[in-house]
């Protein structure tokens, strides 16, 4: 019985993180678009799965992030690192060209949020933007 490698899982969870953002984006987005608009009569509210408890991040600019930041406000994170060797930087570049294709009238916010806080210091995560992995108009953390 063969185990998988630690970079193999690494990818496997990155790419299913890829998979499950983007289906809630689109899922929302379908929502929003098709819903319950003309059908004359009130959906109930989508029900509460879990409440994010309060956090404080710093961006790529060293700024600071908290939840009170984005409470009330549709968010979409996605987790990487700087030295992640591939699924990383898709995932980074597919959050941006999917950040360009939701209307801004969203209000949905993008976010990244690094797995290795020790290493991808606000520094880090600007040098990363710049070498072709753009980091989301909602920053990093």
């Amino acid at each position: 019985m063969q185990h998988s490698s630690p970079p193999q899982r690494l990818e496997w969870l990155v790419w299913a993180t890829i998979g499950l953002a983007v289906g809630l984006v689109l899922g929302a987005y379908g929502y929003s678009r098709l819903g319950s608009a003309g059908s004359g009569r009130e959906e109930p509210p989508l029900p509460v799965l879990a409440r994010v408890t309060g956090f404080d991040l710093t961006n790529h600019l060293g700024q600071a992030i908290s939840a009170a930041d984005l409470r009330g406000q549709p968010w979409l994170a996605g987790i990487i690192f700087t030295r992640c060797p591939g699924p990383c930087v898709r995932l980074t570049r597919n959050l941006v060209a999917l950040q360009g294709q939701v209307p801004a009238t969203t209000g949905l916010r993008f976010l990244l949020l690094t797995a290795d806080p020790q290493y991808d210091v606000p520094v880090v995560l600007r040098q990363y933007g710049e070498r072709g992995a753009p980091i989301p108009a909602g920053g990093s953390s």
